[in-house]
């Protein structure tokens, strides 16, 4: 018959104490509110342009868990390239950009103070970059396709 060990008290509090179920602390886990902040964040990111550490702070969201549902867009929207065209989507975000950068230089046309003119200039810088970002992406993609 083998023999039984003794247990302290102490360890079985200790036990206790590491086996209880913690709650979770963080954003929304349930798959409805997980497919409405998804939702947001596609809203924000490709729509607007805002970037993750933006949106996390917005939605009061782990910045992590933004990067994610940005990287679970950027997959969806890789699978739907190889069944639709590609180009109209790039297309379509490119004349977006190129409206918002147009009605910026209008803007500038317009007498503004230094401040006024150099933040109007900033977003235009900004827009441009956000331009070759997606042109990046898209060959970035593109490329990942082809090896698959």
């Amino acid at each position: 018959m083998p023999e039984i060990i003794p247990v302290s008290p102490d360890s079985i509090k200790e036990n206790e104490v590491l086996t209880t179920t913690q709650k979770r602390k963080g954003g929304p886990f349930g798959k409805r509110d997980r497919f409405l902040r998804r939702q947001k964040v596609y809203q924000l990111h490709f729509e607007i342009g805002h970037s993750a550490l933006k949106i996390s702070q917005m939605l009061q969201v782990n910045r992590h868990t933004i990067e994610v549902d940005i990287q679970f867009w950027h997959s969806k929207l890789a699978k739907d390239w190889q069944e639709n065209d590609i180009d109209a989507w790039a297309q379509k975000q490119l004349n977006r950009f190129e409206l918002q950068r147009t009605n910026l230089l209008e803007d500038l046309g317009k007498p503004h103070d230094p401040k006024e003119r150099l933040a109007i200039n900033k977003m235009i810088t900004e827009i441009d970059e956000k331009i070759i970002r997606y042109f990046l992406l898209i060959a970035k993609t593109q490329k990942e396709l082809i090896v698959r």
